[in-house]
């Protein structure tokens, strides 16, 4: 039996991570999908909580799916190093590690069906910002969001990268490109309107040259993202037939 874990960044704040859960229990409401919850921060629900608990009931092999949009610390550090911890006293454990969520094409077409909304509402927009996460230590977030602006290209207009950490750092960019292009509308690429991407905008808009921007929301749990979850966990099923990670 091989038990699906869907992995979240969560929160040290109250509330957060309970209001996650419910999103997942509404996205997945219509769909046949045994999954578990599992959180980078946070008191309870962990990964390495969930992961022992089952281990406790006799499961050994694990599909584990980053709700993660681009690959960075958590992805290439957090949840392995965890997860290896776990394996040295339970070596019978085995798990594969699925692709974050941001590469998978449905993605993308989320991410252009916001911009073209706006679009509809706002026909003055100059350049379209797409704003991610982003990275201190590595580069891969950063080529992997602007290989989703090259997908996201169809629009004719401008399409540009910010990240709020690493190359791109968008209170380096940003007033550069506010100054050319006044009207602009920024994509904030994160799962949730939550905490980190309200700050954002806030500091955004008291930029002087923010006046007339123009904010998408996030992705919100829309019901596309059904799809890409299940995908990865569709593409893990093929290679578990063929051998586990350790």
């Amino acid at each position: 039996m091989v038990v699906n874990i869907l992995v979240l960044h969560g929160m040290n704040r109250p509330g957060v991570n309970e209001s996650v859960r419910e999103n997942f229990e509404q996205l997945f409401n219509d769909a046949q999908l045994t999954y578990h919850l599992a959180f980078l921060e946070g008191d309870t629900q962990t990964l390495k909580q969930v992961v022992e608990l089952l281990i406790s009931k006799g499961i050994k092999h694990f599909n584990i799916i980053p709700i993660l949009l681009f690959p960075a610390k958590h992805y290439f550090e957090d949840i392995p190093n965890i997860l290896k911890d776990i394996k040295r006293n339970y070596p019978p454990m085995n798990y594969i590690i699925a692709e974050p969520l941001g590469t998978h094409q449905t993605i993308s077409n989320i991410v252009k069906n916001k911009i073209a909304n706006t679009l509809i509402k706002n026909d003055k927009v100059q350049t379209i910002v797409l704003l991610a996460h982003g990275s201190s230590a590595y580069t891969e977030p950063q080529q992997a969001v602007q290989h989703l602006a090259q997908s996201c290209d169809v629009f004719g207009i401008p399409i540009q990268t910010v990240l709020l950490y690493g190359a791109s750092n968008y209170v380096e960019h940003l007033e550069k490109i506010l100054k050319q292009y006044p009207q602009t509308l920024i994509v904030p690429l994160f799962l949730r309107d939550g905490y980190l991407v309200q700050r954002t905008k806030q500091n955004i808009r008291q930029q002087a040259f923010a006046e007339y921007v123009t904010f998408a929301s996030a992705i919100n749990f829309v019901p596309d993202l059904a799809k890409v979850i299940k995908d990865r966990i569709n593409e893990l099923e093929v290679l578990a037939n063929v051998c586990y990670a350790s």
